[in-house]
């Protein structure tokens, strides 16, 4: 996974932080989230053979 995605699942996933904290530390947009967020879920979707509607 990407930078990003990576720390989206651990800082957001994992340690249960909020997407805020996130956005502060990567500098990003609301909207740039949003598609870390949605490919991040897509990568974990496809490791575990789950299917993803979108």
């Amino acid at each position: 996974m990407p930078l990003p995605e990576r720390k989206y699942c651990v800082f957001c996933l994992i340690n249960n932080h909020s997407e805020r904290m996130l956005m502060e530390e990567l500098r990003i947009t609301k909207r740039h989230l949003e598609h870390i967020k949605e490919n991040c879920i897509l990568k974990i979707a496809l490791a575990f053979h789950i299917e993803v509607l979108r």
